[in-house]
């Protein structure tokens, strides 16, 4: 009976020693339950985390997993083993700046809890699973980052991420003539101000899930590109980073929402004209720039493909267009990564 025993704990490491190298290989990580216990389409800042940034100007699914067995640490037959585990999975583990990393959890956990470099983001149910979303910015730095997850009856699990670098494309741009005689000094002051009011609205996260599919891009033709994410645009002695992506279109042509959400601002700005922001919950939010017409109101609920405005070019615009931005806990992603990678 002794070696009997005996024979079948070998085995039994045997077969968890294959799962770890099985696991490893394929990048997959599962952690065992150890209870008890934006400027116009021309333009956009970087000067704060704002639509638009100034800053000098400088020269797919993964799956993560890790099977440990509780047997060996707690000498319990292999049989008996418990077989509740946490499961992470990461959507990208190599992600460049302005994209979006979907973290996504299972094994049924209780108040679990997700940070990126010790900031901890929203975590919300999705499809009947938990999500949470890594934003990586425009201006993240290059190299190693920590992505942790905490759960209580769970070890806690970090897993590095490498942010690449976005390779933005670098422009001369200048001050449309309807601007008069602004300065790029004086754009750049009044950026600021307008991104420090729209900061204030996209800092702010409503702890509910107000949709309940993915996100979808707002015109009916969105492969008419005017500028690119991320872009970086020299005006003057300033520098730009275009934090959006601009589709061109007829003006007058229909926009609509992104997804679910609630709209927290519908009114004019002078630089990104008519506006529309949604709040799609769990600190994801949607911007609508440059609108020629607004159709909903501040506070209102809208759906997914909902027409909320028509394409136009107020503000500091040269055409027509639709600046469309996506922000993630306050970060401005990519909106079309962003709609490829949260579904």
């Amino acid at each position: 009976m002794k070696y009997g025993v005996i024979v079948l704990l070998i085995l039994g490491i045997g077969i968890i020693g294959g799962i770890l190298v099985f696991g490893e290989r394929n990048q997959t990580i599962t952690v065992p339950n150890t209870a008890p216990g934006e400027t116009a389409p021309l333009v956009s800042s970087s000067v704060s985390a704002g639509e638009d940034v100034l800053s000098p100007v400088s020269g797919m699914t993964t799956t993560t997993s890790i099977a440990i067995s509780a047997a060996i640490a707690t000498n319990t037959p292999v049989e008996s083993v418990a077989t509740s585990v946490l499961s992470v999975q990461f959507s990208d583990l190599t992600p460049s700046q302005g994209e979006t990393v979907v973290v996504t959890i299972s094994g049924s956990p209780e108040h679990p809890k997700v940070s990126f470099d010790n900031k901890e983001i929203p975590v919300f149910f999705y499809q009947g699973g938990l999500r949470a979303l890594v934003a990586i910015g425009a201006h993240e730095s290059i190299g190693s980052h920590m992505v942790k997850v905490t759960a209580d009856g769970f070890p806690d699990y970090s897993q590095s991420i490498t942010v690449k670098s976005g390779k933005f494309p670098v422009v001369d741009l200048g001050i449309p003539e309807k601007m008069g005689t602004t300065t790029p000094a004086r754009l750049v002051q009044d950026l600021s101000k307008e991104n420090a009011e729209l900061n204030a609205i996209v800092a702010l996260v409503t702890p509910e899930t107000f949709f309940t599919r993915g996100f979808g891009l707002s015109l009916a033709d969105n492969t008419r590109l005017g500028s690119v994410f991320g872009e970086i645009r020299k005006t003057g002695d300033q520098t730009i980073s275009h934090l959006g992506v601009d589709f061109r279109g007829a003006e007058g042509s229909k926009v609509v929402a992104m997804n679910d959400g609630v709209v927290e601002k519908a009114e004019s700005t002078a630089l990104y004209g008519n506006t529309i922001i949604i709040d799609h919950g769990e600190g994801i939010f949607s911007m609508y720039l440059h609108l020629k017409t607004i159709l909903v109101a501040k506070g209102a609920r809208v759906k997914r493909g909902q027409v909320i405005g028509t394409l136009g070019q107020t503000g500091y615009a040269t055409g027509p267009h639709l600046h469309l931005s996506v922000k993630i806990n306050g970060i401005s992603v990519d909106p079309i990564k962003f709609v490829d990678a949260f579904r």
